[in-house]
């Protein structure tokens, strides 16, 4: 983690891993993996939310191009693809786990944080704006189980036009509660699931610093395949963080 912030304060595109990097970030999920494959105890649980809260942060940030054209959703299908929404899966997995809220964690003192960021769509305020709403299809009826973009949307909104700085619990609260059906559509390169993310990864990118990189890059990528897939759409290319 240390590697990896080093890299990110000392080069403007960071590029990919070092070797350092790749071996101990290989090192830990393997005795994560090994970890949990054994009964947990509760002298684990706080060691356990620590691994893979560094080793999601560790995902997120490893993206080895700073070219959109060798991104996804650009590039050819490449097993990485999406790769940090597979572990905020495993991290949800470990969540339920650990239980870093309980009373006896060492980060309870992060409680409210880790409820806007985890608990369902608990961060959204505000008005959705009406061209927000045109193209995900939402109305006064709309809820997580009739409209897949209906999260999404309700934890992007609090980013979206604010006068004061986001906080970081509410950027991150956009991808802790992707609903499986949203990532299913990330993954079939939905336009408007990839419209939402890219809208995302604009905010993100200004807030968090380990986001910045893939954020960045992936967010013109998304721009650029839109352009290229759906350019007779304007209801989406006019929403684009262009």
């Amino acid at each position: 983690m240390s590697a990896m912030h080093d890299r990110y304060l000392h080069n403007r595109y960071p590029g990919a891993p070092s070797i350092f990097e790749i071996y101990h970030s290989a090192q830990s999920a393997s005795l994560l993996n090994r970890k949990l494959s054994e009964p947990i105890t509760p002298q684990d649980r706080d060691p356990l939310w620590m691994a893979v809260t560094f080793l999601g942060i560790i995902t997120f940030s490893s993206l080895n191009t700073s070219h959109p054209s060798h991104a996804w959703p650009l590039r050819a299908a490449d097993p990485s693809d999406l790769q940090w929404v597979r572990m905020a899966e495993t991290k949800m997995a470990v969540m339920r786990l650990a239980e870093p809220r309980r009373g006896d964690s060492l980060f309870r003192a992060m409680a409210e944080e880790y409820s806007t960021m985890f608990d369902l769509v608990s961060s959204s305020a505000g008005a959705i704006p009406s061209s927000l709403e045109s193209v995900c299809l939402l109305n006064a009826t709309s809820s997580k189980e009739n409209n897949p973009y209906f999260t999404a949307v309700r934890t992007l909104v609090p980013l979206l036009g604010r006068r004061t700085k986001a906080t970081r619990s509410m950027v991150l609260a956009f991808s802790s509660q992707m609903e499986p059906v949203f990532k299913m559509l990330l993954r079939q390169k939905d336009p408007v699931a990839l419209l939402l993310l890219a809208m995302w990864y604009d905010k993100a990118a200004q807030i968090i610093w380990w986001v910045r990189h893939r954020a960045n890059v992936e967010c013109r990528a998304i721009c650029l395949y839109l352009q290229r897939e759906h350019g007779k759409d304007r209801e989406i290319l006019d929403l684009l963080p262009l």
